[in-house]
């Protein structure tokens, strides 16, 4: 799963179907995914899942122990292992993009900073001023491909900023999301760039 994810409920079940009561334990050995240390009951209820960080996945080992109750004697069953992977939010920043100033029918080469995360897809929006301070919703340009971190250059074609009027017209770029490898998503602002 994505940091931020909810997972599904997970339910435990059994086959025996004798005389007596069944009841689970299940202890996790990693809290900071967002899951308890241990937990009782026939499930673990659905729950968001967490990982901070930018780079590394967080992998959670849940054991699940079945426990047979009959006539006064409880027995433990065989225990059952499995695991949580969390993997991080795309993470990456994006910045550098502000006070470009372009030729009509130009296109506009706009470096980023890119930082956190390699192998990233980032779809952009292209919104125009139509009045001081206002945007419109804008048109959407890429996935633009970015394959390291450090200084990348976006390059944004005329025809996406368009100005046949003798005054300047200002644009707005905002990166509606970005994928990284994984296929996690993150979502932010870049700000105005031109």
């Amino acid at each position: 799963l994505c940091n931020n994810a909810a997972t599904a409920t997970i339910t435990f079940t059994t086959s025996n179907s004798g005389p007596g009561t069944i009841t689970y334990t299940w202890t996790n050995d990693s809290p900071a995914i967002g899951l308890a240390a241990n937990g009782t009951g026939n499930s673990i209820p659905s729950f968001v899942v967490n990982n901070p960080g930018t780079s590394s996945n967080l992998v959670s080992t849940i054991t699940v122990t079945p426990h047979y109750t009959y006539d006064n004697t409880t027995c433990d069953g065989v225990p059952k292992i499995f695991t949580i992977t969390v993997r991080p939010s795309s993470g990456g920043n994006i910045t550098g993009a502000a006070n470009l100033e372009i030729c009509s029918g130009s296109d506009a080469s706009v470096n980023l900073a890119l930082s956190g995360v390699v192998n990233l897809n980032a779809l952009f929006n292209i919104a125009a001023e139509v009045s001081p301070g206002v945007f419109n919703t804008g048109v959407s340009y890429g996935p633009i491909v970015y394959n390291a971190t450090g200084v990348q250059t976006l390059i944004i074609p005329a025809a996406q900023i368009p100005n046949a009027t003798a005054t300047p017209k200002k644009y707005r770029i905002s990166w509606v999301s970005m994928t990284d490898g994984n296929g996690c998503v993150s979502s932010s602002l870049i700000g105005n760039v031109v």
